[in-house]
């Protein structure tokens, strides 16, 4: 036969020999772009095709952090005041020393914060926060669960299930911390599942594995604390099902060791080595019912939107789910004999123990001040059913899984629509001008709509929106977000301001008069207006700077009080 052109000689898409000599010339530049090739390679026009579905839902849901600088994230903009802070703090104009204390130094949480910290040099603090959310947030949950389903045996086609839930409600309310420490909790017991199994036949492999997991879970904990005690929590049920592996157990444990170290460091300073019986008391006594957490459930999963655009990506998504279930039960395989129960179901009791987490966990516990305690796990437990579902000799069927695939393309792609037409065209129009009609290093307090009257979101954008002046002109304004010691960046104490800066809630004699300029959010279109917002001032106390799109400048006229300074 000859060399190129028979079937025989045929594998996927390339004849076999000159695909062979390709992969080796890529093995010769980088192993793992040899391995990957070869992958490629060996699934023919089947993974190619999933290749393509996998890019093109990626790009999809890529598309909305890159037509806004703003996004309609609750505390992201938050975020990025503190890391303004941060980036001025070198500009005397800023005067950020006199409104902040900057203390950098190891703690848990903080890896979206160095990464921001780091690329503001070269990068705007928005910009550098989108590229997070979209390498962390985004692009991290679909390969980290690539990356699982092969590790626990299942079918990778299975990935396309989650591209409809990236856009979780956590990140709607811009947990970026905890949003980032998602995907690499489902890596990392991926990886623990592998250190686990059967030793690999090549010493250098394991070693690999276990640096893997050492990594992984130091970059949970700089991620998150919370996500930090998750990861472990569920580490702890993997250890338990390999309970026949006992030498495997002991590598795993000394890989985490560093982790439980960095986390068992925090836990003590922020403790006080108190122990935490309080918050156990917290978790005990929480109050459940159950038609509650069922609704609390479908809020926290895709509810960005008033409307009832997120019901119908979820609906596709539970056509494809219940229909790859009902596949992989009827073409489940036979396990192995040798194959303890426990380990048999590893993933299924993760799923279990994730649902029961945010059945039993409080909504809130004061110490530490951790708000949205339980909906956490909603997330989670999703990714978890879908590696819950059982090996199957066949792959799931491409017209099983075609609603949810439609549902992450067009989902992504109504964001990208709306984030662009209305929260960048319509919301956040004329922001930058009126930040920068505002003189550099004052005070700044904002005045915004009743969050109760937000129609669009299922809720409102704008609690940490004024925290963009302090990126673009360094100065202070409130709200400002606070409230704990762990961070690199704090407030100094700071006068009066209404809370949240709520329009309704100002008063010019109790918080006006320490402020030096107001930036003013007025509603859109069909929303009820602004209370009269210097009602109670002296005549000519304020004064009109300017008028963009919805927002509007006033500078305080008259001096402010000697209790002013922070």
């Amino acid at each position: 036969m000859s060399d190129g052109g028979g079937a025989e000689n045929r594998s996927g898409w390339l004849p076999r020999r000159a695909w062979t000599r390709v992969v080796d010339h890529l093995r010769e530049l980088w192993r793992p772009l040899g391995k990957a090739a070869a992958w490629v390679h060996l699934g023919g026009e089947s993974r190619i095709f999933f290749l393509i579905v996998v890019m093109v839902l990626l790009a999809a849901n890529l598309a909305p952090l890159v037509v806004t600088k703003y996004l309609p994230f609750s505390d992201l903009m938050g975020h990025q005041g503190l890391l303004g802070a941060l980036a001025h703090r070198g500009d005397p104009e800023a005067r950020i020393d006199e409104y902040f204390t900057i203390d950098i130094r190891l703690l848990p949480s903080i890896l979206y914060a160095a990464f921001v910290a780091v690329l503001s040099e070269v990068l705007s603090v928005p910009v550098a926060s989108n590229l997070f959310l979209a390498i962390f947030c985004i692009t991290a949950v679909p390969l980290a669960m690539i990356y699982a389903l092969r590790s626990f045996g299942k079918d990778e086609r299975l990935v396309v299930l989650v591209f409809p839930l990236l856009y979780h409600r956590c990140i709607w309310f811009g947990f970026v911390n905890y949003v980032a420490c998602i995907p690499l909790i489902v890596v990392s017991l991926a990886v623990l599942n592998r250190v686990l199994q059967d030793d690999p036949p090549l010493p250098w492999v394991r070693l690999r594995r276990l640096l893997a997991l050492a990594v992984c879970a130091v970059l949970i904990v700089a991620a998150h604390a919370f996500g930090a005690l998750a990861f472990f929590g569920l580490a702890t049920l993997l250890l338990v099902a390999s309970w026949r592996r006992p030498l495997a157990v002991a590598r795993a444990v000394a890989a985490v060791v560093p982790a439980l170290w960095y986390l068992g460091r925090w836990v003590l300073q922020f403790t006080g080595g108190k122990g935490g019986s309080s918050t156990v008391q917290e978790i005990l006594g929480a109050a459940h019912s159950i038609k509650g957490d069922f609704t609390l459930f479908h809020g926290w999963t895709i509810n960005g939107f008033a409307g009832r655009v997120d019901d119908w990506a979820l609906l596709g998504l539970l056509v494809s789910l219940v229909g790859a279930a009902a596949w992989t039960i009827r073409h489940r395989e036979t396990p192995a004999a040798r194959e303890g129960l426990l380990w048999r179901y590893r993933t299924v009791i993760l799923f279990l123990v994730a649902l029961h987490a945010f059945f039993a966990l409080p909504m809130e516990i004061s110490h530490p001040p951790w708000w949205a305690v339980s909906v956490r796990f909603v997330p989670l437990a999703w990714l978890f059913a879908v590696l819950a579902l059982p090996r199957a000799t066949r792959r799931v069927p491409w017209r099983i899984l075609a609603p949810a695939v439609l549902s992450g393309l067009l989902y992504g792609g109504y964001l990208t629509y709306d984030f662009r037409t209305w929260f960048r065209g319509v919301e956040t129009a004329g922001l930058d001008e009126a930040l920068d009609d505002i003189p550099r290093g004052v005070r700044v307090h904002a005045l915004v709509p009743d969050f109760e009257n937000e129609r669009h979101y299922r809720h409102s954008p704008f609690g940490h929106v004024v925290t963009s002046y302090v990126v673009r002109r360094g100065g202070y304004a409130v709200p400002m977000m606070d409230g704990t010691s762990e961070v690199w960046v704090r407030t100094r104490p700071r006068p009066p301001f209404a809370f949240w800066g709520l329009a309704r809630h100002f008063s010019w004699s109790a918080h006006g008069r320490f402020w030096d300029y107001f930036l003013v959010k007025d509603p859109p279109p069909g929303q009820p207006p602004l209370p009269p917002l210097f009602r109670d001032a002296p005549q000519g106390a304020v004064a009109l700077v300017s008028r963009h799109g919805l927002w509007r400048v006033y500078r305080r006229v008259t001096e402010a009080p000697p209790t002013s300074t922070p």
